[in-house]
């Protein structure tokens, strides 16, 4: 009779009904129950009830309750596992949640209430229930929340990773390739590996449909790699450590080449030069043919290209210190970055990097002697005859010692 009251209460009962409360009246209609029915009938009224009074109580408008409620179902699909329920199933669990539809207001709840949602989408994935939709679900409450929210749900994401089937895996990257760079967070860019990683060793998975989710991917983090509007640096730095583990086990060598020619564009079209440099390097270092790279960008005129847009990156900094008055040799070298057109890497990097990419093309076979000295005085003319900053004859010298051992080690082999 008191379970019959409990589940026809209004909402000024409910708010007062904690989950040992309900845990209690359980207990007892099961030890009454014994005496009037047999187990299958008893089992069923009471594992009902309480499966009734978890939904009552999510449907609830105080937060208490609805974790409750919440818990409930997650000590139901516990003792499910262990073989403890003998009339319930997940499936019957799984479809009344989505039949009363409370799944959509609990993930537009707090932050606590969504990350308990955990339980019932490991529910979902262990009856084979979990749909796109509850993806869709997950995903726009990510979008849309704020920081504490999109925590709860990456973690639930990473809670139920290892249950995804192929198709959600691909849902998930579609919808993270769907959204800007710039407003993706560190721990999503963590997760693109994770889901790559298990679709690949998914049982259902095939050829076609791995080489999509790499692509897909590969094609992810190198957006966020060279999308120079992101300024947490983390970010760009975890999406470059992922990259280069993606591209290394890479399915599909087309994929590589379109981002290696992407990179070449950006440095002829002097955007993102150092993070495409970078990016080339990896590629050809995993690349079985380097030479047939090499020779691309050699036919590409990469390295005019390099000399270019160092050019312009100095001319950019001497225009700025004119504006200001401020002559070169007044700038201490702590003060490079005022005057810089990007803060990402500093006045030494952008010089090195570009020069140290060169000499991996200039001692190459495609290179001649007469070319590689043509090089060397392209060097000297920019670090030294029209140096900005005077610690450029630093870098020139360094780089000059590496130099005449790379090419003392090309003249004794031939």
């Amino acid at each position: 009779e008191f379970a019959r009251i409990l589940l026809s209460a209004g909402e000024n009962v409910i708010r007062d009904i904690d989950i040992d409360m309900i845990g209690m009246v359980y207990d007892t209609m099961l030890q009454t129950y014994r005496r009037t029915y047999d187990d299958e009938e008893t089992y069923s009224k009471c594992e009902t009830f309480i499966l009734d009074m978890s939904i009552k109580c999510i449907k609830s408008e105080v937060l208490k309750r609805k974790m409750d409620g919440i818990s409930l179902i997650c000590q139901m699909s516990d003792k499910l596992n262990h073989n403890d329920l003998h009339y319930v199933s997940r499936e019957q669990i799984a479809h009344r949640i989505k039949n009363e539809d409370v799944l959509d207001s609990v993930m537009k709840g707090h932050p606590q209430l969504i990350q308990k949602t955990s339980g019932l989408f490991k529910l979902f994935c262990a009856c084979n229930q979990l749909t796109n939709a509850d993806l869709e679900l997950l995903w726009n409450s990510l979008r849309n929340g704020d920081t504490d929210t999109k925590n709860s749900i990456m973690s639930i994401f990473n809670d139920i990773n290892f249950s995804l089937g192929v198709d959600h895996i691909i849902f998930v990257i579609d919808k993270m390739c769907s959204v800007p760079t710039n407003v993706l967070t560190l721990e999503e860019i963590k997760y693109v590996h994770c889901l790559l990683q298990n679709g690949r060793i998914s049982k259902d998975v095939t050829e076609e449909e791995t080489k999509e989710m790499s692509n897909k991917c590969i094609s992810l983090l190198f957006r966020v790699v060279v999308d120079e509007s992101i300024t947490n640096l983390e970010i760009v730095k975890t999406a470059n450590k992922e990259l280069k583990k993606t591209l290394k086990y890479s399915e599909n060598q087309t994929v590589s080449d379109n981002i290696f020619q992407s990179c070449v564009e950006n440095i002829k079209n002097n955007k993102a030069v150092i993070q495409s440099l970078k990016i080339i390097k990896r590629i050809v270092e995993y690349y079985l043919y380097k030479n047939v790279l090499i020779k691309q960008l050699l036919d590409q005129n990469i390295i005019e290209h390099l000399f270019g847009n160092l050019k312009l990156f100095k001319t950019q900094i001497k225009t700025k210190l004119d504006a200001a008055g401020v002559k070169p040799s007044e700038v201490g070298s702590d003060q490079f970055s005022k005057w810089m057109p990007s803060t990402r890497y500093t006045y030494q990097e952008n010089i090195i990097k570009r020069i140290d990419f060169i000499d991996t093309l200039t001692f190459s076979e495609e290179v001649s002697d007469e070319d590689i000295m043509k090089i060397f005085d392209k060097v000297w003319d920019e670090l030294v005859v029209n140096s900005l900053f005077q610690i450029e004859s630093t870098y020139f010298r360094e780089w000059f010692k590496d130099f005449l051992t790379k090419f003392g080690e090309l003249l004794s082999d031939e």
